[in-house]
């Protein structure tokens, strides 16, 4: 388990806030007028995000996850426009959109790696398309990958075949993950 030396311990609520909101362990790339945001998400995040109760964190729930989820990665990859839905963004035909639902739903995963400390690479292990169906402009992807026992640096690579866009990467250190802060309850 990472443990912030920071010294900055939040209430499971600002802790959440501050993770959706402030994330510094996030990376933005604008590719024409689409976005993708690429954020580490710490498994006590995660744990936290399915412990809560209304605004409170059910302990012995947050306990039990975090139990689970303590050995792998999460990262959110977060697709936008300011105009359109992405699934939507240069879009030529109506079975070019089906195309693009079909690779995230079951390809894209095979174009997401984890490089730990510039040579090993990870595959992921979990994987989770989360079409908005043109409610927002906004769609998700979250992968999980294997924790190695010790690593320096985590670069995600994401080659997005469906939108043109290949070599999107971000990168984070195990320093800048040691300075997040700590979930207080």
């Amino acid at each position: 388990m990472w443990c912030s030396c920071s010294g900055r311990a939040k209430r499971p609520d600002e802790y959440l806030r501050f993770f959706s909101n402030e994330n510094p362990v996030n990376k933005q790339i604008q590719v024409g007028d689409l976005y993708y945001d690429i954020s580490f998400l710490p498994a006590e995040y995660m744990a936290a995000s399915y412990a809560m109760d209304g605004s409170n964190l059910d302990r012995q729930k947050y306990q039990e996850k975090l139990g689970i989820i303590q050995h792998v990665l999460y990262y959110s990859i977060s697709m936008y426009s300011k105009g359109e839905n992405p699934m939507k963004y240069r879009l030529y035909s109506q079975d070019e959109l089906q195309g693009r639902i079909s690779y995230y739903n079951n390809i894209a995963q095979q174009d997401i790696k984890l490089i730990v400390n510039q040579h090993d690479t990870l595959h992921p292990v979990d994987y989770i398309f989360e079409n908005n169906l043109g409610v927002s402009n906004e769609n998700k992807i979250i992968v999980v990958f294997n924790k190695p026992e010790v690593f320096e640096e985590l670069t995600l690579v994401f080659n997005d075949k469906a939108l043109d866009n290949y070599h999107l990467k971000s990168t984070v250190t195990s320093s800048k993950i040691k300075q997040l802060p700590t979930l207080k309850y």
